[in-house]
């Protein structure tokens, strides 16, 4: 009796110890996890800022822009000339964007396209962003892309995010020009932001939709958590609420 009455106090002050330890090293993994969490969205933010200035910068020449004016003269030749040359002003642009997939001028009005560089058809961007982009630059949510021949070869990569700037010239707004982006270039500097077999990290939209495609997804499918994809269809909180859904 007397022995355990002395025991008492080595596992009191054991228990303390360890549980100290445990707490100590949640904490740290929790502070690396949030330090990752904010180093990637710099580094996401700046990127992101970079193809703006970048896209910007192609229109701030003269060739550029009396280019994108002869796009709308009723002369074929000056219209296959204005394409080659704005090809030439291009390609550096096209050549440094990770998971290039277009890129899109169409005219302030009516939005037609007036201008394409890609290997599939030109796409619609949604005309909520492309009236924003008459006034400043706009980076568009993560969506789905409706192009059935880019859907057809590329189905484990079907998603795209645009950034669309307005073209200014001596005589006001002449353009409006977008380049739009395989979103998996999002999934991969996400996934690589903490190493651990047992972690993942997800890119979340304003809606608290999920649009980078989970480590887990397999495990995710075989709880019927989604229908197609998890991109786009899972949530991280139940809309109108600010409650988490049940995987979180």
């Amino acid at each position: 009796m007397m022995l355990l009455i002395g025991l008492c106090p080595i596992l009191i002050i054991g228990f303390f110890v360890y549980d100290h330890e445990i707490t100590y090293l949640k904490n740290s993994i929790d502070k690396e996890i949030l330090d990752a969490l904010r180093q990637n969205s710099r580094e996401q933010s700046r990127s992101i800022e970079s193809i703006k200035n970048s896209l910007s910068q192609v229109f701030e020449t003269n060739d550029s822009l009396l280019a994108i004016n002869d796009l709308y003269s009723e002369d074929i030749h000056e219209k296959f000339a204005a394409k080659l040359s704005l090809g030439t002003e291009l390609e550096p642009f096209t050549n440094y964007i990770p998971g290039f997939y277009d890129f899109t001028i169409v005219d302030p009005i009516g939005f037609d396209v007036i201008y394409h560089l890609g290997s599939f058809r030109p796409h619609e961007l949604d005309k909520t962003y492309l009236e924003k982009a008459k006034i400043t630059s706009v980076v568009t949510d993560v969506y789905l892309n409706s192009n059935p021949e880019f859907k057809s070869i590329n189905a484990d990569h079907p998603f795209l995010f645009s950034v669309a700037i307005p073209i200014f010239s001596d005589t006001g707004l002449i353009g409006i020009a977008y380049v739009s982006i395989d979103a998996t270039v999002l999934d991969r500097s996400t996934h690589s932001l903490y190493e651990h077999p047992d972690f993942d990290s997800y890119l979340i939209n304003s809606q608290g939709i999920i649009v980078s495609k989970p480590k887990f997804d397999k495990n995710m499918m075989t709880l019927n958590l989604f229908k197609n994809r998890p991109e786009l269809e899972l949530r991280q909180t139940i809309p109108n609420t600010d409650s988490h859904t049940k995987i979180f």
